[in-house]
């Protein structure tokens, strides 16, 4: 399966040099809209956890952040982290939880690339990881959110990042992570919990970002001869 994603990404940074003829460059910022997540999606309330602490934030140094927990009414329970970025630059880039869960403790079981369609067009992949540290177990799912695309590939996020930058001079880009406690050691629940979750928020998350063809169509017409 690596070698076929490695195959892919390497396909299409060939192709971005046909692309960037096609498209002019345009290093404008694309206009972006607020990272609105309402505090009520659904049957789920939220709450802000406490801020960030400065340290933490310089070093993630994204945009915009946010940093909940979700509840229903009938005790599920899931954490939520979003962390978008206007551009990605070196000192500015989005951390893949693959490196930040080791780094606190965890030590990731079992992980896995889900296909999924989250309503009617969020359609793309997630990662699926559980973790344990001690006695505690987690389920996370998280996945980038590019150009209008849900990509759970931490090689192919960077790829379509190069490419989107190449073309359109854009390469916005939000990190969503969300963790479920496991309780015992069936993780069905879990995935339940966190699929549901992830259908509710994903469409504000994905509206905030432009889709790659708006941006390579913008960047065009910028630049097109009268």
């Amino acid at each position: 399966m690596r070698q076929i994603t490695t195959a892919v990404v390497l396909l299409m940074l060939l192709g971005t040099g046909t692309l960037v003829r096609v498209a002019e460059r345009s290093r404008a910022l694309a206009p972006v809209a607020a990272l609105d997540v309402p505090l009520a999606l659904a049957s789920w309330q939220g709450t802000d956890a406490a801020p960030l602490d400065g340290d933490t934030r310089a070093a993630i140094a994204a945009d915009h952040i946010v940093n909940r927990t979700y509840s229903t009414p009938d005790g599920r329970a899931v954490g939520l982290y979003v962390a978008s970025y206007r551009r990605q630059r070196p000192g500015s880039s989005i951390h893949s939880p693959l490196h930040c869960l080791p780094g606190t403790g965890w030590s990731v079981l079992d992980d896995r690339v889900l296909p999924v369609r989250l309503r009617q067009r969020d359609t793309g992949s997630v990662r699926r990881l559980v973790a344990v540290r001690g006695r505690a177990r987690i389920l996370v799912l998280y996945w980038y959110a590019i150009g209008g695309r849900l990509v759970a590939s931490d090689l192919l996020s960077r790829a379509y990042l190069l490419r989107d930058s190449l073309v359109t001079g854009h390469n916005q880009a939000a990190l969503v992570r969300i963790v479920v406690e496991i309780a015992g050691d069936d993780a069905g629940a879990a995935d339940q919990t966190a699929l549901g979750f992830a259908e509710a928020v994903a469409p504000h998350v994905t509206t905030a970002l432009p889709a790659a063809g708006l941006m390579a169509s913008t960047a065009a017409s910028r630049h097109r001869t009268p």
